[in-house]
């Protein structure tokens, strides 16, 4: 692992979306060649730069002693965070990045609204090492009848609903959550 005083986290700019671009292609170099998508809008910084435009995404990119390593992307709804994206370049991964990121995104959530209650994020259902850190940091996949349960559930998948988020509950999707109280 390298030490934590070779990497920085800063707040990503629209000057930045060619190398997150970058970074979210090269995430996928440690996966068999058949795993990796041709190509997806997320490969291309023009998607980066559309959706920096959302005054209510956040935005952290990671860099190390050789450069660029790692981007988070969450949106603020009141009361909730929810991770959008979560890319560490391959050659980095097992480093503790991703930890790093994911500690990032819940710190910045609650600094920006201390009532916030729930973290939230989605996966693709097949994705099982990514199923598996999210569990390791104690997020819960999310079952029908769970927002009986917990109530801020239900309030965020109403407001996802309202905000044009209602992908999360897809066939190819897994959500999952993390209370905060």
């Amino acid at each position: 692992m390298r030490r934590p005083d070779d990497v920085v986290i800063s707040i990503a700019t629209p000057d930045d979306v060619e190398q997150i671009a970058d970074i979210v292609r090269r995430s996928y170099s440690k996966l068999p060649p058949e795993q990796v998508p041709a190509d997806m809008p997320i490969y291309h910084a023009s998607y980066h730069a559309e959706a920096m435009a959302d005054p209510h995404t956040r935005w952290r990119l990671l860099r190390d002693a050789d450069g660029p390593a790692g981007v988070v992307m969450w949106r603020i709804l009141p009361g909730f965070g929810h991770l959008h994206l979560l890319f560490i370049i391959g050659e980095s991964q097992g480093e503790g990045y991703g930890s790093l990121m994911l500690r990032t995104f819940a710190e910045a959530v609650r600094a920006e609204d201390p009532d916030a209650r729930l973290l939230t994020l989605h996966c693709l259902a097949d994705a099982t090492r990514t199923i598996r850190f999210y569990r390791r940091h104690g997020y819960i996949q999310y079952n029908s009848g769970d927002e009986g349960r917990i109530i801020d559930l239900y309030l965020w998948l109403d407001a996802a609903e309202r905000e044009g988020l209602g992908w999360p509950l897809r066939n190819d999707k897994l959500l999952f959550y993390k209370t905060l109280r």
